[in-house]
């Protein structure tokens, strides 16, 4: 029978990526914190942060994220179809539902400082 690789130390390869995935989402809150004072921030902005802070996240792993954090309602995002200038007849390279902007909510900085309950798929 196969037996997952701990890696000699009893955690999994998935659990390793849980972690991994939990802490880049809590550095993209961190990130939005920091920017709360804006209207939004660009996705590229965000990947760009996240890059210089040693924590780099591949665009695709970026979308999977800010997906997962605005269903729980820590984030506002804006996709391509939400902008006023979006036409579908002149919609270029990007996909009506790449997300371009985030924003951090009530609900995430609350996360943050530790006022609502920790959510185990968020780590500082």
């Amino acid at each position: 029978m196969f037996e997952p690789d701990t890696g000699g130390d009893g955690v999994t390869i998935s659990q390793t990526e849980a972690v991994r995935h939990a802490e880049e989402r809590g550095k993209i809150l961190a990130v939005l914190r920091e920017a709360y004072d804006q209207e939004m921030v660009t996705v590229t902005a965000l990947l760009g942060t996240l890059d210089l802070g040693l924590c780099p996240v591949s665009p695709e792993g970026m979308q999977f994220h800010l997906r997962y954090l605005a269903d729980s309602q820590y984030i506002r995002i804006l996709r391509v179809r939400d902008l006023p200038s979006y036409r579908a007849d002149r919609a270029g390279s990007q996909r009506p539902d790449q997300i371009v902007f985030a924003k951090l909510l009530p609900r995430g900085l609350h996360l943050l400082d530790g006022l609502i309950p920790a959510d185990p798929s968020v780590r500082f």
